[in-house]
């Protein structure tokens, strides 16, 4: 066993022990912070990335995700943020035109991806709001983890999934005529991580969220990545890692607090 899973091992049940100490402890008045399953915040730019995480108790009435619901047949759609087939291919629809100026006759698949990205981070974001909302405020224990690294992998196929709604985004792109797994492979894996420790520090995001504590990942938004390679007269070549080249839909820039 490596010595990054030796420390995995040692970790969670101490972050687990510390949030059990905190819920015993006495309310303190805390300042709001932002609550995800998985997220880096830049110390210079207070950049915010991730998925929503899914607070306690476990109750239905207290999940987030019973905010946004299919729209029932006839009754009215919510565009913006819902999660029914026709409500996603509305508003991916309207993002490729009025967010990216776009026809979907002359659009890149960059530009598909882009547009699919802004329609999931509404709906995304709808869900961190009401988790903000709800357990944010200055009585509610939280984790805090620190790590240089977070290793998340790319967000899109990531964030369907949390939200549940790969089917009904599949189903919605082949009523236009697009490939999801296409667009999907579009996405440029975030350059946050370098191996072990940044995978390590993901995990531990997502398992604190599958166990429903309230955690969030303090990290730093790095400009380039580790490195890219390619063969050059049959050698082996690093090149720099421009991963923010085309731009990151994920991210809200905060530049007012930084």
């Amino acid at each position: 066993m490596n010595k990054e899973s030796c420390l995995g091992l040692r970790i969670l049940p101490l972050l687990l022990s510390l949030f059990e100490q905190l819920q015993d402890a006495p309310p303190q008045k805390t300042p709001q912070t932002y609550l995800w399953t998985s997220a880096t915040i830049s110390v210079s730019e207070r950049v915010v990335v991730g998925t929503p995480w899914h607070p306690f108790p476990k109750s239905p009435e207290h999940s987030p995700k019973h905010s946004l619901k299919h729209s029932p047949k006839g009754s009215s759609s919510n565009v913006r943020v819902g999660l029914a087939a026709g409500e996603i291919k509305q508003a991916f629809l309207d993002n490729l035109r009025c967010a990216l100026g776009r026809l979907a006759a002359t659009a890149t698949v960059h530009d598909l991806y882009f547009a699919l990205a802004l329609t999931v981070r509404d709906r995304l974001f709808a869900c961190s709001v009401e988790c903000m909302q709800k357990y944010g405020g200055s009585d509610a224990r939280r984790v805090a983890y620190l790590s240089a690294e977070f290793l998340l992998g790319p967000h899109l196929a990531n964030n369907l999934l949390n939200l549940g709604i790969t089917e009904a985004v599949r189903e919605a792109m082949e009523g236009l005529g697009y490939d999801l797994d296409g667009i999907l492979a579009q996405e440029e894996e975030p350059g946050l991580g370098n191996g072990g420790l940044g995978r390590l520090a993901a995990c531990y995001m997502d398992s604190l969220a599958s166990v429903e504590v309230p955690a969030v990942g303090y990290g730093i938004r790095y400009e380039f990545g580790i490195f890219d390679q390619i063969i050059r007269d049959g050698w082996q070549c690093e090149i720099t890692d421009k991963w923010l080249r085309n731009g990151n839909p994920w991210e809200i820039a905060r530049s007012e607090i930084a």
